[in-house]
């Protein structure tokens, strides 16, 4: 995150940012397999990420595995800076493992655009963001910078209900939380410190009618592999 971090605080900065190639057209096609859809139950109001594993198949699988285990549920979007991103993820539940980058396919960052935030090379993990604002001249040219999919165009008008009071965090110089308490005493310093954060209730799956769950290979294998890893589990 903090690369996430010097690179958003960066929008302010006197230097110029990297050209950009342009978008390529064929990488934002409607997808060929599956693109299941997400639901965010949140303070704000209902958010729907489709998700496309052809823009980001690493990436796609762990926000599904974040998903089918919970462990988004009762997060916060803890860090928010108007027009630019709005980041939730932490505190993490588990130790997840990094992920390796994705292969960059010129999907442009615009609004509703969502995707992990890294530190580095394969250094994915939980941590992820969308995109509340045009982001294309800030993200995209490292290949861990990749969207892993995009808000719903029914949902994006919820976006700009994301509470950004306190800003950016505070190793960044906001108002926001500081990270390192993020993996302390979360609830109660949140609570007392930042009571306006908008709250993610839930994180489901969608199956194409609307309802929970997904029968294709993707999830299934997504599934089958939480279960020996709950099995593994003290």
């Amino acid at each position: 995150w903090m690369a996430l971090c010097c690179k958003a605080c960066s929008l302010n900065s006197p230097f110029p940012l990297p050209c950009m190639a342009a978008p390529d057209p064929a990488a934002l096609k409607e997808p060929d397999g599956d693109a299941p859809t997400v639901r965010m139950e949140t303070s704000a109001g209902t958010i729907d990420i489709i998700v496309r594993p052809d823009w980001a198949a690493h990436g796609a699988r762990r926000f599904l595995e974040l998903v089918v285990s919970g462990d988004l549920d009762g997060l916060c979007f803890y860090r928010v800076i108007r027009g630019c991103l709005a980041q939730f993820g932490l505190p993490t539940k588990r130790n997840w493992p990094a992920i390796p980058d994705d292969f960059p396919t010129a999907v442009p960052f615009l609004s509703g655009a969502v995707a992990f935030a890294a530190e580095g090379e394969n250094s994915r993990r939980s941590t992820l963001f969308i995109c509340t604002g045009d982001m294309s001249d800030c993200f995209g040219w490292h290949p861990w910078e990749t969207p892993l999919g995009a808000v719903a165009e029914a949902s994006l008008g919820v976006l700009a209900g994301i509470e950004t009071a306190y800003g950016d965090l505070a190793e960044c110089g906001g108002a926001g939380p500081d990270t390192a308490r993020l993996r302390g005493e979360v609830a109660a310093y949140l609570d007392a410190t930042f009571p306006l954060l908008t709250r993610i209730h839930s994180a489901r799956l969608l199956d194409s009618s609307g309802g929970g769950g997904d029968g294709s290979p993707l999830m299934m294998s997504i599934e089958r592999q939480l279960s020996r890893q709950r099995a593994s589990e003290p």
